[in-house]
Formats: structure tokens, C-alpha cells, sequence
């Protein structure tokens, strides 16, 4: 999987711009309420949406050729990846749940939902301040607020100029939170967190890729844990 090539400055920015661009989330940060911590009757429903298994992200420009050369190259790394025990992605609306418990606010723990399941909702006026799907029947389960977690991707990024890679991979772990208020479907509560790391070379290490699953478990875990905490970023007081 190791290309050594020359490729034009041009190329390498296109391609950066291609992965800066992905990582787009269409909603801006939201700041929690500090007075959301004094209402002790409201029931948090906290869930995570079902997680996808680690991958290799391939940006960049790419015919439909260079993306079969691509990830046929990369498929034993790929399958390392697949291997992957990820529970510190599962264990952060767990955390989560444990943070709000610990800090007076009545919980419930719900099962990992399909998001995609839930009709789509846009407000006519202010859609930014709005979950893009209608949760509101959630509200049958007992729930008043819906923390949902959403792990975006685990695993490789790599940009590439059609079968060119211009760089090693990067570990990369993305995730974004919403609290939404069931009366309405209002967000009181939204953020995002990516993280990307260097991978210890060598990484291309068949079969058990060692460096490369080292890097990607250990920034899952880095940007699980800053995720967690920006929840709890405002003062309870």
C-alpha cells in the first residue's frame, strides 16, 4: 500500500480542501443553559444512534477506477479496522448518563435507536435551532429532553489524488450530541468533536496493522473523553 510519488501543490490542496470540507456539520454550536441543571423533574432520555463500524475514509479527487484501485489496496487494512473492539464509542452516552445521575438529573438509559427511522422535521422559521428529526414520540417512553449521541465515523483517513496517496493515514474519530426538548423538538444543546491523529510508522504492518490499530483506539478514546466533558462545560451553579 506504500506509493511514493511527485504531485503537483495544486493537487494537495484541492485534496485537503476535499477533507476539510467533509467535515462539515451544518449546525453551529449550542451552549447549554446553565439553568438546565436546577430542573430536577424533567426525565433525560439518553441514547446513542447506531454506530457504524470503523472504516478507511479515502479523500480527494477520485475516478470511479482510482476508487477500486484504492480500496483494493487498502483491504487488508480495512479488515483490521472491522476487527476493531470500539465499546469506548458505545460507552460515551453511558458516561454521559452517569455525568447527569451525578448531578441530581432524573435519567433513563434508552436502547440504541435507528435515527433514519424518525420523520424528518424542519422549522419554518429557525431550523438551526432544531433537530432535523421529529423525536417527539419519544415522549411515550417517559422522557421530557432526548440526549442522543451520534459517533459520525472511527477509523483511517487518507487523501488521495486519483491512485495516489499524498500522505499516510491519519487515525480519525468524529461525533456530534444533541439535546433535544421534546415539547418541541427545540435543540438546548448541540456540538460536534473530531479528532485526528499521526500514526506511528510504520503503520502499513500486515496483518495486525499494531501502530495504526493503536492510534485509532487511543484517539477514539481521546476524542470520546473531550467530547463527554463539553457536555458538562457549563457551570451547575
Amino acid at each position: 500500500m506504500k506509493t511514493t510519488s511527485f504531485v503537483s501543490s495544486r493537487a494537495l490542496v484541492l485534496a485537503w480542501v476535499a477533507l476539510l470540507g467533509g467535515c462539515a456539520t451544518g449546525y453551529k454550536p449550542i451552549q447549554l443553559e446553565a439553568s438546565f441543571w436546577q430542573d430536577r423533574q424533567s426525565v433525560v432520555g439518553v441514547v446513542t444512534e447506531t454506530i457504524p463500524e470503523p472504516a478507511a475514509q479515502m479523500t480527494g479527487g477520485q475516478g470511479l477506477l482510482d476508487v477500486a484501485i484504492n480500496r483494493g489496496n487498502a483491504g487488508p487494512m480495512v479488515d483490521q479496522l472491522k476487527r476493531l473492539d470500539i465499546k469506548r464509542a458505545a460507552a460515551i452516552s453511558e458516561n454521559l448518563a452517569n455525568g447527569l445521575s451525578g448531578r441530581g438529573i432524573k435519567v433513563n438509559k434508552l436502547e440504541t435507536i435507528d435515527v433514519k427511522k424518525f420523520p424528518d422535521f424542519k422549522h419554518e422559521v429557525s431550523p438551526a435551532l432544531y433537530a432535523s428529526r421529529n423525536f417527539q414520540e419519544l415522549k411515550a417512553q417517559g422522557i421530557d429532553r432526548l440526549l442522543l449521541v451520534s459517533v459520525v465515523n472511527i477509523g483511517t483517513v487518507r487523501p488521495y489524488y486519483g491512485f495516489i496517496p499524498m500522505g499516510p493515514p491519519r487515525a480519525t474519530f468524529a461525533v456530534k450530541g444533541q439535546l433535544v426538548d421534546l415539547k418541541d423538538n427545540k435543540l438546548l444543546w448541540y456540538n460536534s468533536q473530531s479528532a485526528t491523529a499521526v500514526i506511528a510508522e510504520p503503520w502499513d504492518q500486515e496483518p495486525d496493522f499494531p501502530n495504526l490499530s493503536a492510534a485509532v483506539l487511543k484517539n477514539l478514546s481521546d476524542g470520546a473523553a473531550l467530547f463527554e466533558r463539553s457536555f458538562f462545560t457549563t457551570p451547575t451553579k
